[in-house]
């Protein structure tokens, strides 16, 4: 028997699928449902936010018994964007929730008669800022123009300013962002009425933390932007970043 939408339930969560949402079954029929946010040996009590066919997606409205691998995200927009599913959990958990979903997926895909072994996680010895590329989508939200991640399941702009992640160049990167697109003046790109011109800055690091950016626009006059680039390559290595950045543009002209 499925739940209502709408419904206030009490679950326990017993593993997490591959987007590091909480699983739970309901009823006899075990119905699966998901709970962004849980971890598995929690109960919580949430409210049925949507029911498909197979399964349902509940929101935690409280954590009646917390994991004790449990700990308080370092983002202060985790949840909200959906660049990460697992910060609340510990480093320890995280890994061994990634072996099970391998392990999951090879099940379903390869079945119980085949034989394999999946190792355990060859930890980072970085578990923060290691991540050496970033993406931020520029939109025109109808009063202004705004960059940052999109939210989880949208493409709605959460404006940031940190991300504990990001490899140190890449933050340091991120803070030029509002002089970068006021140095531009490029339009930002309004998804609704497919205007506007710069959809996306992307920014990646080398281990020497040498860092490129690639602007995505949905078009270009080489004629008219041509000296400005070069002027902005100038602007950034004004700025001391550890070598001249090197800067690509990159023409999408798709909606």
């Amino acid at each position: 028997m499925k739940p209502d939408e709408g419904q206030n339930i009490v679950v326990n969560i017993t593993s997490v699928n591959s987007r590091g949402e909480g699983v739970a079954k309901f009823g006899e029929d075990r119905f699966v449902l998901f709970a962004a946010g849980a971890l598995p040996g929690e109960k919580i009590k949430g409210r049925v936010k949507k029911i498909k066919k197979s399964y349902g997606i509940l929101e935690i409205e409280e954590i009646l018994e917390k994991s004790p691998d449990r700990r308080a995200p370092s983002c202060r927009w985790f949840g909200q964007c959906g660049g990460c599913s697992l910060q609340h959990a510990d480093y320890e958990l995280q890994c061994l929730l990634k072996k099970r979903a391998l392990q999951d997926a090879l099940m379903k895909e390869l079945g119980s008669d085949y034989d394999y072994i999946v190792d355990d996680c060859v930890k980072s010895p970085d578990e923060w800022h290691y991540r050496n590329k970033a993406s931020f989508p520029v939109r025109f939200d109808g009063k202004k123009s705004q960059y940052g991640f999109f939210m989880r399941d949208s493409h709605k702009v959460i404006p940031v300013d940190f991300c504990p992640v990001l490899h140190h160049a890449l933050e340091e990167a991120m803070k030029d962002i509002p002089k970068i697109m006021e140095f531009l003046k490029w339009p930002a790109y309004d998804e609704i009425k497919h205007a506007g011109v710069l959809r996306h800055i992307v920014l990646r690091a080398t281990k020497s933390g040498n860092v490129s950016f690639v602007f995505v626009v949905r078009s270009f006059r080489q004629k008219d932007e041509r000296k400005k680039l070069r002027d902005l390559c100038s602007f950034l290595n004004s700025r001391g970043y550890r070598s001249f950045p090197s800067v690509f543009v990159n023409v999408n002209k798709k909606r």
